[in-house]
This record gives C-alpha cells, sequence and structure tokens, in this order.
C-alpha cells in the first residue's frame, strides 16, 4: 500500500512539474512572438508562426472602429487564453503588438 501511494505522489509530482514547464514554455513564446511585431513590420505568413511556436492563432478578425484593420491573436492555450499577443495590422504592416495578461 505504501508503494503504490509513492508511486501515485511520484507520479502527481512529475505530472505538476511537466504542467509547469509547459506553461512557462508557452508564456515565454507568447513574449517571444510579441518582439517579432515592432510597429511598421510586415505582418508575413501568421500560421506559419503559429507552427513555430506552442501558441493557438485566432483570427484574423476586423477591428471595430477601424477600418481596414485586421487583429491576430496568439494565445496560450494553457493559460486558457488569459495570456496572449495580441497583433493588429493594416494594409501587411503592423499597426500595433500588445502582450495582454489577465
Amino acid at each position: 500500500m505504501k508503494k503504490a501511494v509513492t508511486t501515485i505522489g511520484l507520479f502527481l509530482i512529475l505530472a505538476v512539474g511537466t504542467y509547469v514547464y509547459l506553461l512557462a514554455s508557452q508564456i515565454s513564446d507568447v513574449d517571444e512572438v510579441c518582439a517579432l511585431f515592432p510597429e511598421g513590420a510586415v505582418i508575413g505568413n501568421l500560421k506559419e508562426i503559429e507552427d513555430n511556436y506552442s501558441l493557438k492563432l485566432m483570427g484574423p478578425f476586423a477591428v471595430r472602429n477601424k477600418s481596414d484593420t485586421q487583429e491576430a491573436v496568439f494565445c496560450a492555450s494553457l493559460t486558457l487564453c488569459d495570456t496572449s499577443c495580441s497583433v493588429e495590422y493594416r494594409n501587411g504592416r503592423v499597426t500595433k503588438a500588445e502582450v495582454r495578461r489577465l
């Protein structure tokens, strides 16, 4: 019985450790992706960026009250999208990129 409890405890510690590592990796990716988009940069292929990082791409969406402006959001799914990088662009050029943390 004691061996089973020890095994379960070790498994839980390993699982929590793995989750924390992956969570930190995704949060780091959010910061890194936003750094790729300084104001005025060419937007490029968003799907390719999603494939190279552990983030989920949502969008592009039309931005309210800004004609011809699109927004793409790179979301850290392990944070339930509480941490994300929002990139607004117009005519293929970045107008604003910001990290959002709730």
